[in-house]
């Protein structure tokens, strides 16, 4: 299996990362990070080393940097913006794999079924969200807003007020805006659980709900992983 990190140049000139692992397969899966997430975080590590030997190649993307000053930061974009990234992305993967299945991590859930260009894309299939973020408790007192920045803190990290306002808005209407097949995964202790009760009642689409016991928000513990991992495989089977 062929395994590198690849830079990514986007339409307005922005540049994204990726972790790309390769098998010759015709089909990929995009993993999108959370809020502070990384694409080297132990669900995509785990992801990588199980899927491309079962018929998908992987990539799991980086959508801002800490560092690199070519690269967008956490303190200067957007939900709106990450959007508009992975629709780049999918975009370019278009031209090699014949069918694309997309995977979004917490905050990675809204940047994917936000995405009005992903419902009239042929080559995505469907899409499967790990505790995917919706009507989300309490924002105004998670993150703490300094006027001389003009920046939310939070996590130990400043983010742009824009994030944060998207963040707030998130109500279960706006899942109805995704069209196409669609799986849920919850830790079945978790707050998400609670979360999407409402949300529910608005997806438009054939779709799935699985809650896995006895797991946390990143599926590290106890036999979670595997159990996401399977899962999330056998839907995209379907496709």
């Amino acid at each position: 299996m062929k395994e590198k990190y690849i830079n990514l140049k986007m339409i307005d000139g922005g540049e994204i990362s990726g972790r790309l692992s390769e098998l010759e397969n015709n089909k990929i899966i995009i993993f999108v990070h959370g809020l502070t997430g990384n694409s080297g975080e132990v669900q995509f590590y785990e992801a990588k080393k199980y899927f491309p030997k079962r018929g998908y190649d992987t990539l799991s993307l980086d959508l801002y940097s800490f560092e690199e000053k070519d690269k967008r930061f956490l303190w200067n974009t957007s939900i709106e913006q990450h959007t508009k990234d992975l629709e780049n992305v999918i975009r370019k993967f278009s031209k090699k794999y014949n069918k694309i299945f997309l995977v979004g991590h917490s905050i990675g859930g809204p940047v994917i079924y936000l995405s009005d260009y992903i419902n009239k894309s042929k080559k995505v299939k469907s899409a499967c969200l790990w505790e995917p973020t919706i009507n989300p408790k309490n924002v105004e007192n998670d993150f703490i807003y300094d006027k001389r920045l003009k920046k939310y803190f939070s996590f130990g990290y400043f983010m742009s007020k824009k994030f944060v306002n998207e963040l707030m808005t998130l109500k279960s209407g706006k899942i109805s805006k995704f069209r196409k097949p669609l799986k849920i995964i919850l830790n079945k202790n978790g707050i998400l659980v609670e979360n999407w009760k409402e949300a529910f009642n608005f997806i438009k689409v054939d779709y799935e709900v699985y809650k896995i016991k006895d797991s946390n928000h990143d599926f590290s513990n106890n036999n979670s992983m595997n159990i996401l991992l399977r899962e999330t495989k056998k839907f995209f089977d379907n496709f």
